[in-house]
C-alpha cells in the first residue's frame, strides 16, 4: 500500500509541476502579445485589443483576464483607464 501511496504522490507533484509550467507558458505569451502590441510612439495598448489577441492565439477568455490580473498584480503591467503600460 505504501509504493501505491508513493506512486499517487508522484504523480500529484508531476501534475502541479505541469500546471505551474503551463501558467508560465501562457503568462510570457501574454506578455508577449502585449510587448508586440504596444503602440511605439505612447507606449501604451487597449487592454480589451490584449484580451482579444489572447483568444485568438489560443487562450481562454477567463484564463487570459486572470493572468493579466496576475501580471498587474505583480507589477509587470501597469493599467490606466484601460490601457495597459509595460514597465
Amino acid at each position: 500500500m505504501a509504493d501505491f501511496d508513493n506512486i499517487l504522490d508522484i504523480q500529484s507533484n508531476m501534475a502541479k509541476r505541469l500546471v505551474r509550467e503551463s501558467t508560465m507558458d501562457n503568462t510570457l505569451e501574454l506578455l508577449t502579445i502585449i510587448q508586440s502590441m504596444v503602440d511605439v510612439k505612447t507606449g501604451k495598448v487597449s487592454k480589451e485589443a490584449v484580451l482579444i489577441e489572447a483568444v485568438q492565439s489560443g487562450m481562454l477568455q477567463a484564463e487570459s483576464e486572470t493572468l493579466l490580473r496576475e501580471v498587474i498584480r505583480n507589477g509587470s503591467v501597469r493599467e490606466d483607464d484601460g490601457f495597459l503600460y509595460l514597465y
